[in-house]
């Protein structure tokens, strides 16, 4: 989604995500969205141009910012330990038996896993990885 960024409502520091209650960039609003708290420094309401985010959400996590393009153009994303999630995948699938507890999981840990995925995208497009 690209436009100028130009509200950042209410945030709220949870762990290392912070949580704002609005954000709006270009004509499109989006309530309720989380962002990694080393990645919330290069949101900029004063920043001249276009900054375009990168998020997905889902049910489990609700909406997250993975990526951000500054209008100078720096592409910084989040970075994810594909092992990490691809361990905690397997987990959520041996889980299924047992009260189908990882059907409850596996939605929101595939969205993590294909964003894992993305993000050689964006590393192959010379974005600037950020770590958790």
């Amino acid at each position: 989604m690209t436009g100028r960024l130009s509200l950042l409502g209410n945030g709220i520091v949870a762990g290392k995500f912070s949580k704002y209650s609005v954000v709006k960039i270009g004509d499109t609003v989006l309530n309720n969205i989380h962002i990694a708290e080393s990645l919330d420094s290069f949101l900029n309401v004063h920043a001249q141009g276009d900054t375009t985010i990168y998020w997905n959400g889902n049910w489990l996590s609700g909406r997250q910012i993975r990526a951000i393009r500054t209008p100078s153009g720096d592409l910084y994303y989040l970075k994810r330990s594909i092992l990490f999630v691809t361990f905690f995948v397997v987990f959520g699938i041996l889980t299924i038996p047992i009260l189908g507890f990882g059907l409850l999981l596996l939605p929101a840990l595939l969205a993590d896993f294909n964003y894992c995925l993305a993000a050689t995208e964006f590393k192959a497009q010379g974005g600037i990885p950020i770590p958790l």
